[in-house]
């Protein structure tokens, strides 16, 4: 892939997150009348580390174009080894900010009644706050000293993070086991729910968006596994970004389900004056 191609692709899914984040946004404050949440909040902390991603990785991909790697793996720039290592920690931090999202919606959405699930749900909780930050003292750690990680050495540029397949694997792990936790927990909230069969589906259907992050991380993890660690930057920048962005997306699309909910309503159901806006009676339902 091309200079060019990868940053244009970038940017296209940089905003295509961006006016679903919005749009979450405005279904908070506007249809539903309420402020931000903390579920909120980390979305947007996790499209920052998405944006300085892609900052950081631009920055080393145009170093790339007048510092070309030698067989991929060594530069004499210390631009481009200070931009990947920089891309590290806000890729493997910024994964963590949507899977946090998810679970601070999943401690609004469970009453204290359900104290299984609720024990269950603070077991993930605790498991997600360890594995992100052994994600972070691994990309810390795993190259010692630190400042190999720009080293212009051969030999010590091999150690870098960027070079490590350890340091790939273990982060993967770590945020794929996250995503299977959280993609198993609203399933067993559905069956403590009283709910029609039909709002069971709708329930079912918008939590199983979680399997499309799932697909892509697995799909990135079985690329760079063939490839045998050996991607071109271009590509990988547009597959991780792809990943940061899609799991943004994903941990937004719950909180839409109020405008589907109010679009369908409204076409169904003419503006009476003596009754009000569907807007409204929509509203109320779901304060």
């Amino acid at each position: 892939m091309e200079f060019s191609t990868a940053i244009i692709a970038q940017v296209v899914l940089l905003a295509v997150t961006l006016s679903i984040t919005l749009l979450r946004c405005f279904v908070r404050l506007r249809i539903e009348a309420r402020a931000l949440t903390l579920s909120d909040y980390l979305v947007w902390v996790g499209y920052a580390f998405t944006v300085a991603f892609v900052v950081c990785q631009g920055v080393a991909l145009n170093a790339a174009r007048t510092h070309p790697l030698v067989d991929d793996t060594y530069t004499d720039s210390v631009v481009y080894l200070k931009a990947v290592y920089a891309s590290c920690f806000f890729f493997d931090i910024g994964l963590f900010m949507p899977k946090a999202s998810i679970t601070a919606f999943y401690w609004w959405l469970i009453p204290r009644m359900f104290r299984s699930l609720r024990f269950m749900l603070c077991v993930v909780t605790v498991y997600l706050v360890l594995a992100a930050v052994g994600s972070v003292c691994l990309d810390l750690f795993i190259c010692f000293p630190v400042h190999y990680n720009w080293s212009l050495d051969y030999e010590k540029q091999g150690q870098s993070i960027w070079n490590s397949w350890n340091d790939f694997w273990i982060n993967w792990m770590l945020n794929f086991s996250a995503d299977v936790f959280l993609f198993f927990i609203p399933f067993f909230i559905i069956k403590s729910l009283k709910l029609r069969q039909r709002q069971k589906f709708g329930l079912i259907g918008v939590f199983s968006l979680g399997l499309i992050t799932m697909a892509i991380s697995f799909a990135r993890f079985m690329i760079y596994t063939v490839s045998n660690y050996d991607l071109g930057d271009n590509d990988g920048a547009v597959m991780c970004t792809a990943e940061m962005c899609t799991s943004l997306i994903v941990a937004s699309l719950p909180g839409l389900k109020v405008l589907i909910t109010l679009v369908g309503y409204t076409a169904q159901q003419p503006y009476r004056e003596d009754l009000g806006s569907p807007v409204t009676s929509i509203t109320t339902n779901f304060s």
